[in-house]
């Protein structure tokens, strides 16, 4: 069974210099859709990769060393990014705070405001709430095993955007969503916080942010 208008929602990851989303920049940003629209493009950033970066994601700073500048890369995602009825991905409200640092950090703040206020599809949010049997922490390869998607190369934008939407698709038709409106109803106030469920106590919901936080220290403080 199909959802309808699935194919109005583009799906989109950031990998970038840092968890840290206020200061990080974005070195890679993937967007996939339904129809088989791929957009990977690489920049370089002001700063050094930590050994956490590259180690997370495969790039080196030699990757990057004469890729275009973030503004440049911003700008043509943006220009994709737009035409979009929804906005999906895993952990997705994460790399929208990667845009809003970028979009800042480049004087492009009038650009975001067409971006902010797009309808968010969050595949973590989604196997939340399907309760899934996961690890606490899982991660989107996690959640394609436990789905039957295909895994791709983890950390690889383009890769990571694809296998989010599949893992959407597979997630939604489970919970009965037939439309992409019902799809993002479905989410609920969890999109913006994809470690809270609605059988998580609130200890479990704090040991999670402190968990994250503990993976934002190492990504920044790592050499």
């Amino acid at each position: 069974m199909a959802i309808d208008s699935f194919d109005l929602a583009l799906f989109f990851d950031c990998e970038a210099t840092s968890l840290d989303t206020p200061t990080a920049e974005i070195i890679e940003f993937g967007i996939v859709s339904k129809t088989g629209m791929r957009f990977s493009e690489r920049a370089k950033p002001s700063v050094y990769l930590s050994s956490y970066i590259t180690k997370l994601t495969g790039i080196t700073n030699g990757d990057l060393a004469s890729a275009q500048s973030e503004r440049e890369l911003v700008l043509k995602a943006h220009n994709i990014l737009k035409k979009a009825v929804a906005l999906g991905g895993y952990f997705t409200h994460l790399d929208i705070e990667y845009l809003r640092g970028a979009y800042s950090r480049n004087e492009l703040t009038t650009e975001f405001s067409e971006i902010e206020k797009k309808p968010i599809i969050c595949a973590k949010t989604l196997a939340r709430i399907a309760k899934l049997d996961l690890p606490e922490d899982f991660s989107l390869t996690d959640l394609c095993q436990k789905l039957g998607v295909v895994v791709g190369i983890a950390h690889n934008a383009a890769e990571d955007a694809k296998m989010a939407l599949l893992a959407t698709e597979r997630l939604a038709l489970s919970l009965g969503a037939t439309s992409l409106n019902e799809l993002i109803e479905l989410q609920g106030p969890y999109v913006c916080s994809p470690w809270e469920s609605p059988q998580m106590t609130f200890e479990q919901k704090e040991q999670c942010r402190q968990r994250w936080q503990e993976f934002v220290r190492k990504s920044r403080d790592s050499t």
